[in-house]
């Protein structure tokens, strides 16, 4: 499979309008694209169970979150080069989706740099194809893993822009997450009163969207804020 993926990317350049590519799919191509549906629905079923709460109906694919995680580790070399594989080929909706669902494990496992890789291939494709949405969340989840290695100027910037854009689709939930992202990273740079603003901005968003859990978070965020701890204690969260 390993060898499938890296073979196709190397020798199928992504379409273009400058080089269309109009020939029909031979089996290759279908054994391709049949992959990378298959990694990214089991991916989507371990992120399921990685996610869980008491009580959820989950996915039959995995007993329990143990094998789903065994298996992203068993897979993990393969499906980063499924990202590349669909960026490079031009397979949008792998290229964007599987990063977005193999990031729960990815933060479990401190992938950061391999995250910040796959979400800078999710943004680039949402980009190129003009899905606005997603391409805001790529940047949202860019800016975390930039968080997570310390690179707070770029984090700022991608929350930032993730924030713009969920403010200008309309989507006020996901405008509160990247705010409440914000403010971390804002914090971590020391820069309180900014950090002041994006999570009362954070909480004023899960307010509105009756989001009781994300709102918490957000409160306890600005509430420890407020009380002046040093900015080193927002380092996880």
């Amino acid at each position: 499979m390993h060898d499938l993926l890296t073979d196709h990317a190397r020798t199928r350049p992504v379409p273009s309008e400058d080089n269309p590519d109009n020939r029909e799919p031979d089996a290759r191509d279908q054994a391709l694209a049949r992959l990378l549906g298959f990694y990214t629905a089991v991916v989507g079923a371990a992120h399921d169970h990685l996610r869980a709460l008491s009580g959820d109906t989950l996915p039959e694919v995995f007993v329990d979150p143990q094998q789903a995680l065994s298996w992203l580790e068993a897979e993990y070399d393969n499906l980063i080069t499924a990202v590349h594989t669909a960026h490079t080929t031009g397979d949008t909706t792998t290229a964007i989706r599987l990063p977005a669902i193999l990031g729960e494990y990815l933060n479990r496992s401190r992938r950061f740099e391999d995250a910040i890789t796959v979400y800078t291939r999710a943004q680039e494709t949402a980009h190129r194809t003009g899905d606005t949405h997603r391409e805001a969340g790529a940047w949202n989840n860019l800016g975390s893993a930039l968080r997570e290695v310390r690179r707070f100027d770029e984090a700022i910037d991608a929350h930032s822009r993730a924030r713009q854009t969920f403010h200008q689709v309309g989507d006020a939930h996901s405008e509160a997450q990247a705010w409440n992202n914000l403010g971390l990273a804002l914090a971590r740079t020391g820069r309180r009163q900014k950090a002041h603003e994006a999570f009362g901005r954070a909480v004023q968003g899960f307010g509105d969207t009756h989001d009781a859990h994300s709102l918490a978070t957000a409160l306890k965020n600005w509430s420890e804020l407020q009380q002046r701890r040093p900015w080193w204690q927002f380092w996880r969260r």
